[in-house]
């Protein structure tokens, strides 16, 4: 697991707001799954994702908010890809955007390795490819989906082991199509109306054969899912019906700060490929992580 909003390296080893990101292994998920191995020295875990370029700790911070996405959601995988987000801290210790990060992740007894493959992946005719989902099965091809500024996704495709050579992106633009001319580009989901897609996975599904979207959207407090109806990830996909309902109050806490559940996500891979199972994870109120386990049927 790859965090967020934790304790890095500086100066004090103390904690920074926005500073980056640390990461943790599961050594028994299936008997406790709750018990920890970290990595790092002196109480301070050891950072998930290292600095290009001029990066450092002071202006900028690495957001990983994505799962990492394995070929077939194996459990027993020892590599997979993921995108980050890098933004700029500020001077009120919030920060903002500024491109996303590919990364090849590697596990082993030592800790994980990180390789960012593509350093700076900037958005591409406004859509931030992987920014929402990135997503594999077992057609040796990296999907990397991102929202299209209007509540719905585009979805771009590259061989997965040329993951880092963005020459060979391609862009589906419907009927089949995929071209490396990406102002062609189609939406191929949309969420429920009024909504946007905020946070989410899409993953093939054994248990039913097709690929599947499971999403929090602006809406913030309810998981969505929806199905590809054609079996190919470019959908068309159903409609959204609701999943799950996190606990998150509706309305403000006690200082007119806004309430909601965000950053939610789902695992399959956590409990094998043939799974009719999946784990969801989602920030309660900003406050703390909660997790539900759903069962299909």
């Amino acid at each position: 697991m790859v965090f967020s909003d934790t304790t890095t390296d500086n100066s004090t080893g103390g904690f920074v707001r926005f500073s980056s990101n640390s990461y943790t292994f599961v050594p028994d998920p299936a008997s406790n799954p709750l018990q920890l191995q970290d990595y790092g020295t002196d109480g301070i875990p050891e950072q998930a994702v290292p600095w290009w370029g001029d990066e450092n700790l002071s202006d900028n911070f690495i957001w990983p908010n994505n799962p990492l996405t394995t070929q077939m959601n194996d459990p027993n995988a020892t590599s997979a890809y993921a995108i980050y987000s890098v933004g700029k801290r500020t001077a009120d210790g919030d920060g903002s955007h500024l491109y996303n990060t590919l990364c090849s992740l590697t596990a082993s007894s030592d800790g994980l390795n990180t390789t960012r493959v593509v350093p700076q992946l900037n958005a591409i005719n406004g859509v931030d490819y992987g920014g929402f989902a990135t997503a594999a099965h077992t057609d040796n091809n990296l999907y990397l989906l991102g929202g299209d500024g209007n509540g719905g996704l585009k979805v771009a495709r590259v061989p997965w082991d040329s993951a880092g050579e963005t020459s060979q992106y391609t862009f589906y633009t419907g009927n089949g199509d995929w071209v490396s001319d990406y102002t062609s580009a189609v939406t191929v989901a949309n969420t429920i109306g009024g909504a946007q897609y905020s946070s989410g996975d899409v993953f093939w599904s054994p248990f039913y054969n097709t690929w599947l979207i499971i999403a929090l959207t602006t809406f913030m407090n309810q998981f969505y899912i929806q199905y590809s109806k054609s079996g190919h990830i470019v959908g068309p996909y159903s409609d959204s019906v609701e999943l799950y309902k996190g606990g998150a109050e509706a309305c403000c806490n006690s200082e007119g700060q806004e309430k909601g559940n965000y950053a939610g996500h789902a695992y399959p891979q956590w409990l094998g490929t043939e799974a009719n199972e999946v784990i969801l994870s989602w920030t309660y109120n900003g406050s703390e992580t909660q997790m539900a386990l759903v069962t299909f049927s």
